[in-house]
């Protein structure tokens, strides 16, 4: 029979009180395992695979598909996805690989979706190599893509060079590329679809011809840095109108447009 406190001697009511603490402790430490085995197992059950609650959104691609974006996040090509088991530093670091995508951020929007967005390498100039076969670089000279042929009309075309043995994630950092490449960076996407071709003579004189037939004379390859803006200008000029040039000369401080002569009347 339990002894009434006030009949205890000063060490058994010291001993009593170290008992109650070893049993408080010993409560304290159970709970924090079972809170800690209940994280585990809840954290294991959230990380099945056939438990799948969210989506996966891309945005600003043209090029890189939600398929894609499951494959680097680590994780299953079927909807909907355990976001549990996605990796955002992994996809974050194979698409930052990826030679097609210029700059990438992943966020998780509550409750179930992860947004990715992405902006496209944007390829300026189509070059032959040396292997016979064709390049498309970016504004940086990075190579997209390669092929036998010119598969893209919409990329200008640039003849009387030929780059190098080089391979998709390459750079080209020969100057001719480089300089060309900081042109077109410097006039507007839609004066760059109607450039056909930019082609580098055996003076290092550069011309670009347009859509229209007619050739741009632009210059020493040298100093095409400062034909950007000149050639937005008439490029401003000449849109919309039926201009009938043999040629336009930007070599000097004012253009000059050759104009043909007018047809004959019949």
């Amino acid at each position: 029979m339990t002894k009434n406190l006030e009949t205890l001697t000063t060490q058994e009511r010291l001993r009593l009180a170290r008992q109650r603490k070893r049993r408080r402790r010993l409560l304290r430490l159970l709970v924090v395992l079972l809170v800690l085995a209940a994280c585990t197992g809840l954290y294991v059950l959230l990380h099945q695979p056939w438990i799948q609650f969210g989506e996966i959104a891309v945005h600003g691609s043209q090029r890189i598909t939600p398929e894609e974006i499951k494959v680097a996040a680590g994780i299953g090509k079927d909807e909907p996805v355990n976001l549990f088991r996605t990796s955002k530093s992994r996809l974050l670091s194979g698409l930052q690989n990826d030679v097609r995508v210029g700059d990438v951020r992943a966020e998780y929007k509550f409750p179930n979706r992860l947004d990715v967005y992405l902006q496209d390498r944007v390829g300026l100039l189509c070059v032959r190599c040396a292997y016979g076969g064709f390049v498309t670089v970016d504004k940086t000279g990075l190579i997209l893509s390669t092929t036998n042929g010119i598969v893209d009309s919409t990329v200008p075309f640039f003849s009387g060079y030929r780059a190098g043995n080089v391979y998709v994630g390459d750079l080209v950092p020969d100057k001719p590329v480089t300089q060309v490449l900081r042109f077109l960076s410097g006039i507007s996407a839609e004066a760059r679809e109607q450039i056909a071709e930019v082609s580098l003579g055996t003076d290092n004189r550069v011309e670009v011809r347009l859509h229209y037939g007619f050739p741009v004379r632009l210059g020493p390859v040298e100093d095409l840095d400062e034909k950007s803006a000149i050639f937005m200008t008439v490029f401003g000029e000449i849109q919309g109108k039926h201009v009938r040039a043999a040629f336009i000369d930007l070599q000097y401080s004012k253009p000059y447009i050759k104009l043909l002569p007018e047809k004959p009347k019949q």
